[in-house]
C-alpha cells in the first residue's frame, strides 16, 4: 500500500503535482498527473526521497528537494513546467531547505544549532550551486529563527523569532537593504504567514492556547477577512483559488480528524467539506 498525497494543481492547467511512496517505504517521489490520468515520476530512482518545494510567480518553474546526491542533506533542483527538465540549483552540505523567491532568486535555508538555536540563511541563485550561503541571524545568544515564506514581490523574507519573548513573533528581512521590520506580534506562537499569489491578501496562524486564530489580512484596504463557521480547532494546508475568491484549509481537533473547509472571501461564510471520522 503506497501513501499518496496531493500536492498542487498547476497553476495554469489541470495538471496534478502528486506525492508516493513505494508501498510504504517512505521514499516519497514527485509525480506529475497528466489530464489523462497517466502519473510520470519526476524523481525516479529507489533510495532516496523528494520534497515539493514550491512554485515560480509565473509558473513557468517548480522547485523539488532530493536527497540522491547524499543521503543527509536535501539539494534543490528547478523543474521546467513544461518540459520537465531539471537543473540543480543549490548543492546542500548543512541546512534545511525552506523557500524559494517568486522570482526565482533567493532561496531560505534555516540552520539547527541545538534544540532552542537556530538561525536563517539566504542563498542567491543566481550564483552557482555550490555556494556558501549567508547568515541574516548572525547573534551570540541562543535564539530559535525560522524562515515563513517570500513576499509576493520578492523584496522581503519573512522569518519567526523567539529573540523577545517565549513566543515566536513573524518579522521582515529586506533583500535590498537588510532591514528588520516587526511584522506580527502575540501572545502566542505565530505558526505561519503566508500570502495570495498576487499578494493581496497576508494570511497568518496564532496559536492561541492550542487552537489556531486565522487571519486573513486584506491588504488593499488594510482590513482583515471575518470568517465565520470554523470550528475550533488546528488549522493547516492554506491555500487559495486561481482567482483569489476563496480559501481552502483543514481544521483538526482533539476530537475530529483535519477536516477541509473552504470560505468565501467576499462573505467570510466557510462551508465545511468533509466529515473525516470514521
Amino acid at each position: 500500500t503506497s501513501a499518496v498525497f496531493a500536492i498542487s494543481y498547476f497553476p495554469t492547467d489541470d495538471r496534478v503535482l502528486v506525492s508516493q511512496d513505494g508501498g510504504g517505504d517512505e521514499l516519497a517521489h514527485i509525480y506529475v498527473r497528466a489530464a489523462d490520468g497517466t502519473l510520470k515520476d519526476l524523481t525516479p530512482g529507489d533510495k532516496h526521497r523528494a520534497q515539493f518545494i514550491g512554485w515560480s510567480g509565473d509558473a513557468k518553474t517548480f522547485w523539488i528537494a532530493t536527497n540522491e546526491r547524499n543521503p543527509q542533506m536535501f539539494d534543490l533542483y528547478a523543474y521546467d513546467a513544461t518540459t520537465f527538465a531539471r537543473k540543480l540549483v543549490f548543492e546542500n552540505s548543512d541546512y534545511f531547505v525552506t523557500a524559494v523567491s517568486p522570482d526565482s532568486k533567493w532561496l531560505a535555508l534555516t540552520k539547527e544549532n541545538s534544540s532552542a538555536d537556530s538561525d536563517v540563511y539566504l542563498a542567491d541563485l543566481t550564483k552557482p550551486a555550490k555556494q556558501t550561503p549567508v547568515l541574516i541571524t548572525p547573534n551570540d545568544a541562543v535564539i530559535a529563527y525560522g524562515a515563513y515564506d517570500f513576499t509576493p514581490d520578492s523584496k522581503q523574507l519573512v522569518y519567526s523569532t523567539d529573540e523577545f519573548g517565549e513566543y515566536n513573533q513573524a518579522w521582515t528581512y529586506d533583500l535590498a537593504s537588510k532591514e528588520k521590520k516587526e511584522l506580527i506580534k502575540a501572545d502566542w506562537d505565530v505558526m505561519f504567514v503566508m500570502y495570495s499569489p498576487t499578494g493581496k491578501y497576508r494570511v497568518s496562524g496564532i496559536n492561541e492556547d492550542a487552537s489556531t486564530k486565522l487571519t486573513i489580512l486584506d491588504q488593499t484596504s488594510g482590513k482583515p477577512v471575518a470568517v465565520t463557521g470554523v470550528p475550533t480547532g488546528d488549522i493547516n494546508n492554506v491555500r487559495f483559488n486561481r482567482d483569489e475568491s476563496k480559501i481552502a484549509f483543514t481544521v483538526a481537533s482533539d476530537t475530529s480528524p483535519a477536516d477541509v473547509f473552504v470560505a468565501d472571501l467576499a462573505t467570510g461564510a466557510a462551508t465545511r467539506l468533509t466529515k473525516n471520522l470514521n
